[in-house]
This record gives C-alpha cells, sequence and structure tokens, in this order.
C-alpha cells in the first residue's frame, strides 16, 4: 500500500576479550509511529497557526508565573517573540505598574479560582484598556499546576461605549427640556 519505514540497528557480539564474534541486527517497522509523528507535528502547526492569528494574547503560564506558551500577540503587546518570551516570568516583561494590577489576579487564579478583569494601562505612549481571563489548570489531585491567560485589547470597544453613553445622555437631555 505504502511506503513502510524500518529502525535498523546493528550491535556487535564481543566476548570478554574483546573479541567480535558478529553482529545482532535488531530490524523494527516504526512506519506507524513515524506517521504519528508527521500527524502530531501537523496538528501542532495547525495550532500554532490558529493561535496567533487571533486578536488577543493567549498564554500558558506555569504555577510559579512562567511563560511556557505564547502567541504571536506578544510581539504586538511586549515587543518580544514568543520564543523570547518562554521562560520568563510575567513580572519580568510587564512594567512594574501593571503587575502590581495584575498580581492579586494570579494569586487568585494559583488558589484555583477563574479570574476575569479589566486593566488600565500605558503602553508605548498609549493608554490602553485590557480584558484579562485567567483560568486555572489543575492536575488529577486538585492541585494548579499552571493557568491559561487571554488578554484582549477593548481600548476602542471602551472608547465607542462612552461615546455611545455620551449621545445617550445628550438625547435624555434634549427629550427632557422639549416643552410637552
Amino acid at each position: 500500500e505504502g511506503t513502510q519505514y524500518y529502525q535498523v540497528d546493528h550491535v556487535p557480539d564481543i566476548d570478554k576479550t574483546g573479541k567480535v564474534h558478529g553482529v545482532v541486527t535488531i530490524s523494527q517497522d516504526v512506519t506507524a509511529l513515524r506517521s504519528a509523528k508527521q500527524a502530531l507535528t501537523a496538528s501542532e502547526r495547525r495550532m500554532r497557526m490558529i493561535a496567533d492569528n487571533l486578536p488577543a494574547l493567549i498564554a500558558y503560564l506555569s504555577a510559579d508565573e512562567r511563560y511556557l506558551f505564547v502567541n504571536a500577540r506578544s510581539e504586538q503587546m511586549f515587543g518580544l517573540a514568543p520564543e523570547q518570551m518562554v521562560g520568563r516570568k510575567v513580572a519580568d516583561v510587564m512594567s512594574p505598574e501593571t503587575y502590581a494590577q495584575t498580581a492579586p489576579h494570579i494569586e487568585s487564579a494559583r488558589q484555583g479560582n477563574r479570574v476575569r478583569f479589566q486593566r488600565d494601562l500605558v503602553r508605548n505612549g498609549r493608554r490602553l484598556s485590557e480584558l484579562v481571563e485567567l483560568i486555572p489548570d489543575v492536575d488529577k489531585r486538585g492541585n494548579v499546576v499552571g493557568f491559561y491567560g487571554l488578554v484582549q485589547d477593548i481600548t476602542d470597544l471602551r472608547a465607542a461605549r462612552a461615546k455611545a453613553e455620551e449621545s445617550e445622555q445628550r438625547l435624555r437631555s434634549i427629550t427632557d427640556n422639549i416643552p410637552s
């Protein structure tokens, strides 16, 4: 049907004096293993592509606050490529002010709570609002081994909401002052 792949190992048969008496050859079919590895690699590539194209930062952090995975959004948010983020601690990547806002929520996630909060910050001279979700990763014994993070920039959404509220207040003011 298809190509078969074999792993072949040659092991010399050597006695205590160092004399070689022959070679033992071990051959095993690794076709299924190779196919499984290729499928896993393709799946990982697809997942990375999906994560990298979402309009939010997606991260997985260890319980001690080290980034173990981040998508490509890290470059836009922190100026660091994903491979530069992995292994670094949250406090080393965020400004001290942003970390101070975030730390109590990380602690809550570390205690096993799903957390959702908004934070306001300045990044590259621009005022931003972000919606952050932290979801604990709990092992079979109930221990938090890490947590998933999702960070969305909601600056434009908040500005649009403020404009809508302002327009609504203006309209209410006008209608309240119209003689009946």
